[in-house]
């Protein structure tokens, strides 16, 4: 082992889990040096100033982990604007308004946390849009960002714990991603080394403040979009012009907008997923016709407006020629529109 060059130690700790990648640190300081890269290619931050201003101070500290991440984490939140009052009985005050230690007998902590909310509050609404970009410019291999809401997250993050056993509040539970996207796309307009963004939580086009100008992003998934109107919906979608894989999730199972599929060109997409809301077949038909490189399309609980999924995949069988070795393959019976379509290349 000891003979072995640190690039050969790094490329097997590339493949351990996040357990064994800590024995395998544990074993002796060459691994723990060749496996500490590995631990640092993926960062996690909570969206405010001060952890922003953490976070560059980390990345000042620790050159080698800024130029191993190549993807970070961006969890996000919104919190209530309230008077003391309104504090003392939110009902995202940690504790519930049970507690003994607000209201009338005010104590020294509840007193500290009402002045630390308020100071929280008071500069988070006076943030410079640059705060992102001078954190970004931080991470020179960065290749994939994810934003994620706070209150959904599976895993807690210590910044966030920290903040809310100091300001006693929590934030809302379903927040909008659309202001984290305006900053995060606004950020990356400098910084398009950035292929991959994944974007949790509900987002509304009608939100995004100003033109999104995101041509660099090939990978694109987005979990909750809802949008009432199909040009600007079809609008913010080609703003992603260089897209080769697209996951899109609609708010809307049954009602709201349909997918305007005619009205965007993405001339690289490979891979497209549907979930949800709805798409006409002539839209339908009309897409995998323009997109000549489309490889798969997997769609799920979408619904077909004047039409049916049969005819679709019935023009998508004929589009393939048997030469070309094209796969059709259903994960269900239709309407319910649960199924996967592969063409080979």
């Amino acid at each position: 082992m000891n003979r072995l060059p640190t690039e050969i130690l790094a490329l097997v700790a590339d493949f351990l889990p996040l357990v064994s990648l800590r024995e395998f640190r544990l074993v002796s300081r060459r691994l723990a040096s060749a496996g500490s890269p590995i631990l640092t290619q993926h960062l996690c931050i909570v969206d405010t100033a001060e952890c922003l201003e953490d976070f560059q101070r980390f990345l000042r500290q620790n050159q080698v982990a800024a130029r191993c991440a190549k993807k970070l984490t961006i969890y996000y939140g919104s919190w209530p604007v309230c008077t003391r009052d309104d504090w003392e009985t939110h009902p995202l005050l940690l504790g519930g308004r049970h507690r003994t230690d607000v209201g009338r007998q005010r104590s020294q902590l509840a007193d500290q946390a009402y002045r630390d909310y308020r100071d929280f509050i008071l500069r988070e609404g006076s943030r410079e849009p640059s705060d992102l970009p001078v954190a970004l410019r931080g991470l020179p291999n960065l290749r994939s960002i994810a934003l994620t809401p706070l209150r959904a997250s599976h895993h807690q993050q210590p910044q966030y714990s920290r903040l809310r056993k100091r300001i006693w509040l929590q934030p809302y539970m379903r927040d909008s991603a659309s202001p984290t996207v305006t900053w995060v796309l606004g950020a990356l307009n400098s910084f398009c080394r950035v292929i991959k963004l994944e974007i949790k939580g509900s987002i509304n086009p009608y939100d995004i403040d100003g033109p999104v100008r995101a041509d660099f992003v090939e990978i694109l998934k987005i979990t909750s979009l809802r949008c009432s109107d199909s040009q600007k919906l079809s609008r913010f979608l080609s703003s992603f012009g260089r897209l080769r894989e697209l996951s899109l999730e609609m708010h809307d199972i049954a009602g709201g907008t349909a997918i305007p599929l005619d009205q965007v060109l993405w001339p690289n997409l490979e891979v497209l997923e549907l979930t949800n809301g709805r798409v006409s077949e002539i839209s339908m038909v009309s897409f995998i016709q323009r997109h000549t490189s489309l490889s798969v399309l997997r769609v799920q609980g979408t619904s077909m407006i004047g039409g049916s999924w049969e005819s679709v995949l019935r023009d998508a069988r004929l589009r393939s020629s048997p030469g070309a070795g094209a796969v059709v393959t259903h994960a269900s019976r239709f309407p319910d529109a649960s199924s996967h379509v592969r063409w080979a290349r």
